[in-house]
């Protein structure tokens, strides 16, 4: 044989296996796509503007992302107004929802979010959520979503506690019956449950609503936690075994309502590429800031639709230049490179906004400088033309007046002080207090407590201050702390139960050996006192906090465990058994308020740090509040760093 024929044959074949290989490769991979791909306006926080969602809408249907949920929490007509019907412009914009969504080939579904206030047996409350949806079907919405997410965990009606025997119970007649009269017109029905991950939440409440609904329809989950860092196979499928059936993925990215202060733009990551096996599909939700959004979401897309092929740098690039083009692009680079990481990752600004956190005074300059450049280069008459440069522009700007304004507040803050290194440190023995050495009889009383041994708490409302202070003894490895409620107001005994709401006592102390975090940890004492003649009386336990949570209660400032934070409370830890049996404690009405007593034993110790909370009913400019108070200056309770120090001799 000729050897240019040969050659010509080898090629010809190598090239055919090639593309063959190619063409199977391609054809496998795109048996491997998503069900459902999409976005769910679903943030806590300012819902877009009308012209940005229909922009958000134009742009799924160029990314591949098929599936827009409405659902802004801070809608009230999604949730706390959810009875009321939409009515003129408001109805009218669902109208160019509907047209937008044609054009662009996107799935529309109207959320509706009535778990905050349903009673789950009234006729006249379903009677109103199926007049909202019909109101929805008749203008020509096709799909419907039930969002029982964030609501009560456990019945609130007599009524619905006589019909059913949990809210698994009276979700699944819920879900059924709204099945039922959506089948009538062929529209099809997901529901978010309200335990939607696997960080916490009623196991028994899942099994009871999948195993009481069809098993054709979705269940939203979240992952291994609120917004997890990985979401695997092997997580899915596990929480496939307790809804019977593949869950489909709300992905908390790129929101950041849990961290204002910093925009997400990095690509998706962590996201194994067998979910488009073990899932029904992945739906993001994204920032208030839909513009900036666009990046990150654009690269969902890409990983929906090849996600074994997915390469995050890639697919980020693409993006930007997607939008912006080449020469925005390159200008855009450096800046948003400083918010690549993640609501699971510190960001170069995270010291400004965690007490604790090294914070190299230079560094943060640096960054805000490139930022404030950045920004004048995109104000340059070069991409005065350009849309998506100018709709980012007011997105960034606060961003960068409010991180400026946080950096010189810090600098000013008398609580920090400049090291030799050049980092600005957090003084939190500027709070030191020096526990009197000597006992006290735990019995409520705190008359036998000198004026001098007592700290005023700080509270959140201007006139309230004088109202509550406390005070520390050490004897014979035991602390005592007293606590006086002057309210001026008789005692009340609080309605309620649980870590959250209402008022009460709240005290941590510190017992993490060689702490490592700024979140407190499961070995921290956690102790929990209610008003006299409570119901509950008290709470002891401690935090067992899951990676996103711990970074949140660090950084968020919180004066008491909001109901959120309140899923992660546990028993007390072992090492704080003694600690438990060895605990006395005592409140007692007085005529204007009412004071505390508590015993805690601390073996071995000569200093540890406590964090004190009271929330307590006030009258403050002549109407009578629930203010809190703190013994700490900055209103970080989950913080560790921002407890005080008690020195015990």
């Amino acid at each position: 044989m000729d050897r240019s024929n040969f050659s010509r044959y080898v090629i010809a074949a190598v090239t055919g296996v090639f593309l063959l290989v190619v063409f199977a490769w391609r054809t496998w991979e795109n048996a491997q796509r998503f069900e459902y791909t999409g976005v769910v306006e679903g943030f806590y926080g300012t819902p877009w503007s009308h012209e940005a969602r229909l922009d958000m809408i134009d742009f799924m249907g160029e990314a591949g992302l098929k599936h827009y949920f409405y659902a802004p929490k801070d809608d009230p007509f999604h949730r706390t107004r959810w009875r009321e019907p939409y009515t003129g412009e408001h109805l009218d914009r669902f109208k160019d929802y509907i047209r937008a969504a044609e054009e662009a080939d996107v799935v529309l579904w109207f959320a509706i979010s009535p778990g905050l206030s349903i009673t789950y047996s009234s006729e006249e409350d379903y009677a109103a959520l199926l007049a909202k949806v019909s109101d929805m079907l008749n203008l020509g919405v096709a799909h419907i979503a039930l969002f029982l997410d964030d609501v009560p965990e456990t019945l609130q009606h007599a009524d619905d506690r006589e019909q059913f025997a949990s809210l698994g119970e009276a979700h699944a007649h819920l879900v059924r019956r709204l099945r039922e009269d959506l089948r009538m017109r062929d529209v099809p029905l997901i529901v978010c449950p309200t335990t939607y991950t696997a960080a916490w939440g009623n196991r028994d409440y899942l099994r009871t609503l999948s195993e009481g609904i069809p098993d054709d329809i979705p269940l939203f989950w979240t992952g291994s936690d609120i917004a997890p860092a990985q979401i695997t196979r092997e997580d899915a499928e596990l929480w496939a075994d307790y809804i019977g059936r593949k869950p489909l993925l709300w992905d908390n990215f790129p929101v950041n309502d849990f961290e204002t202060w910093r925009p997400i733009v990095g690509p998706v990551t962590g996201r194994e590429p067998a979910l488009s096996q073990t899932t029904l599909g992945i739906i993001a939700n994204p920032m208030d800031t839909p513009y900036l959004s666009m990046i990150p979401l654009y690269t969902v897309g890409q990983y929906a639709r090849r996600p074994f092929s997915y390469n995050p740098e890639d697919a980020w690039r693409d993006a930007i230049e997607h939008l912006a083009g080449n020469d925005a692009y390159q200008v855009l680079r450096p800046l948003l490179r400083l918010y690549m990481d993640y609501g699971w990752t510190d960001n170069v600004f995270t010291p400004l906004y965690t007490p604790g956190k090294p914070l190299n005074i230079q560094t943060i300059a640096e960054s805000l400088d490139l930022f404030d450049q950045t920004l004048s280069e995109l104000r340059d008459d070069r991409f005065k033309e350009n849309r998506y440069v100018q709709q980012i522009i007011p997105e960034l700007e606060p961003f960068a007046r409010n991180t400026r304004e946080q950096f010189r507040k810090l600098m000013d803050d008398p609580m920090y002080r400049v090291d030799p290194e050049g980092f600005l440190v957090y003084q939190r023995s500027r709070e030191e207090i020096l526990a009197t050495g000597a006992a006290a009889v735990p019995d409520g009383e705190v008359r036998e407590w000198e004026d001098g041994e007592f700290t005023e708490l700080v509270p959140a409302a201007a006139g309230a201050e004088g109202r509550v202070r406390a005070a520390f003894r050490f004897r014979a490895d035991t602390l005592y702390v007293a606590v006086d409620v002057k309210t001026g107001l008789p005692v009340v005994p609080a309605s309620q139960s649980g870590w959250s709401g209402g008022e009460q006592i709240l005290v941590i102390v510190d017992q993490t050996p060689r702490r490592e975090s700024t979140w407190m940890e499961p070995a921290d004492f956690t102790l929990l006192l209610r008003p006299p003649g409570s119901e509950q009386t008290h709470l002891t336990g401690g935090m067992y906090l899951t990676p996103f949570s711990q970074r949140g209660i660090s950084d968020i400032t919180m004066r008491t465990f909001s109901s959120f934070f309140a899923h992660f409370a546990g028993p007390v830890h072992p090492d704080n058994q003694a600690m438990l049996e060895g605990m006395r404690w005592q409140v007692q009405a007085g005529r204007d308020g009412y004071t505390a007593e508590i015993a805690l034993p601390l073996a071995g110790q000569d200093e540890t740090a406590v964090a004190l909370s009271v929330n307590s009913r006030v009258r403050v400019n002549g109407e009578v509040q629930l203010v809190n108070f703190m013994l700490q200056q900055r209103p970080y309770i989950g913080n560790a760093t921002t407890w005080v120090p008690v020195v015990l001799r």
